[in-house]
């Protein structure tokens, strides 16, 4: 049923907003597509994508709640969670997880860091974009 819903717009041409903000946070731009804005949709999945992968390929690691040592640990949890599916994948994957000794070693790790979390800011704002667009503020 939810994969119908996610497939099928509702009869008055939109889609449900909690499928809109469910399906772009999942996948980035997603949302977009169900609304019919292609090409935001296209930007939105490349540009959130692009730099959370980016910054795993930079060293980036992930921090949970319980991470000792690692000051603000909930709010750059967070972060990187706020990009979706992206983060799941790469959970499943295992990447940016292990000796985080190691991840703080590289001379790129601050950089990967720092693109990991703007992924999830950015995601955040696609959202918001996605809510604004089904609501009518903006076109």
């Amino acid at each position: 049923a939810l994969r119908w819903r996610l497939m099928v717009a509702k009869a008055s041409g939109k889609a449900n907003l909690t499928t809109v903000l469910l399906a772009s946070w999942i996948c980035p731009g997603a949302g977009h597509l169900l609304l019919g804005q292609r090409f935001r949709a296209a930007l939105n999945c490349v540009a959130v994508g692009g730099l959370f992968w980016l910054g795993l390929a930079l060293h980036a690691y992930f921090v949970f709640p319980s991470t000792p040592g690692e000051t603000f640990a909930l709010f750059k949890f967070l972060g990187a969670l706020a990009s979706g599916g992206h983060y799941f994948v790469a959970y499943i994957l295992q990447l940016g997880m292990g000796d985080l000794d190691v991840f703080r070693a590289a001379l790129t790790n601050e950089i990967g860091n720092t693109c990991l979390y703007t992924a999830g800011i950015l995601n955040v704002l696609v959202l918001v974009d996605a809510w604004d667009l089904h609501s009518g503020r903006k076109k």
